[in-house]
């Protein structure tokens, strides 16, 4: 990364579960996919030493008339 002009953090949106952030360092162009690549792996690194998880979405899912004890023993046998 080059130090001039000075990197920028940008509050980019709001997820679902996510508050986005696009980070902007400056860069020489040959150099742009490995700074890149060393940029993610490095603020994840950084995130989760911190304590910080991705929060992964998750959905429920509601069966409307089927038998509860049908799809009960489905499950179990599922598992096997």
């Amino acid at each position: 990364m080059l130090s001039d002009p000075k990197p920028t953090v940008v509050m980019a949106g709001l997820g679902e579960s996510s508050v986005d952030l696009t980070v902007r360092p400056w860069v020489n162009n040959a150099d742009f996919w490995a700074v890149r690549s060393d940029l993610i792996r490095g603020l994840k690194q950084a995130l989760t030493a911190a304590g910080y998880s991705i929060p992964f979405p998750q959905r429920d899912l509601h069966i409307i008339g089927a038998d509860p004890t049908s799809l009960a023993k489905g499950m179990t046998d599922a598992k096997h």
